[in-house]
């Protein structure tokens, strides 16, 4: 690309190039499945089926910041409009929710090359999730979010891990 090009061509053209291929979608998919999973207590196992893709995406090694920008769309859009309700007027919560998807696939690539093996294919996106939860949970939309079975042994222990 051209040196002097603003960050709308650097950035958003070629996110919105990827959507010609039909693997945007599929991660769009598990993103919502993931979001499902985590919103509603009784359908937690589409939490671990929406994860399966980029895991298995991630294991092969085929995993790029595209697709974890299309991944955590859904869980931007919740929190951005979360935000924009009851915390920031106007157009913030809607900037931040378009923004939010480059951050957590930038922070996500950076912490998936932390881990050199195989096992931390299977580690980093999970933990990235828990994150990013554990991070936002005191958000007004986001309080209703229940952590899935998985993690909750962590998840009951918030205030000690706050206070550390």
């Amino acid at each position: 690309m051209n040196e002097k090009a603003s960050l709308w061509e650097r950035v958003w053209i070629p996110r919105f190039r990827a959507l010609k291929k039909p693997d945007a979608y599929l991660y769009i998919l598990a993103g919502v499945l993931t979001m499902i999973g985590l919103w509603l207590p009784p359908l937690n196992f589409l939490f671990y089926i929406g994860l399966m893709y980029p895991l298995y995406r991630s294991v092969q090694r085929q995993l790029t910041d595209y697709g974890l920008f299309y991944y955590f769309i859904p869980y931007s859009l919740v929190l951005g409009i979360g935000v924009w309700n009851e915390i920031f007027p106007w157009y913030t919560g809607i900037l931040l929710a378009l923004t939010l998807p480059d951050l957590f696939a930038r922070l996500g690539m950076k912490g998936r090359q932390c881990f050199k093996s195989v096992i931390g294919d299977y580690i980093a996106l999970p933990l990235l999730i828990y994150l990013f939860d554990f991070g936002m949970q005191k958000l007004p939309l986001l309080r209703q979010i229940h952590m899935i079975p998985l993690l909750s042994v962590i998840y009951n222990h918030t205030a000690v891990l706050s206070t550390a």
